[in-house]
């Protein structure tokens, strides 16, 4: 998932986006087997639930 965040970030209208501030980026992982929503958290690389 951070891979294709990363990826996603580099096609130039988004890389552009991102580095005027007009746009961000969220990392959010669904678990289906317990209906949890997991949000990246950059400053300490892990995901916690919303």
């Amino acid at each position: 998932m951070l891979a294709e965040l990363e990826r996603l970030g580099e096609y130039p209208p988004v890389a552009t986006r991102l580095a005027d501030g007009r746009l961000s980026l969220r990392g959010w992982f669904y678990e289906v087997h317990t209906g949890s929503v997991l949000a990246y958290r950059p400053d300490t690389g892990v995901f916690l639930p919303l």
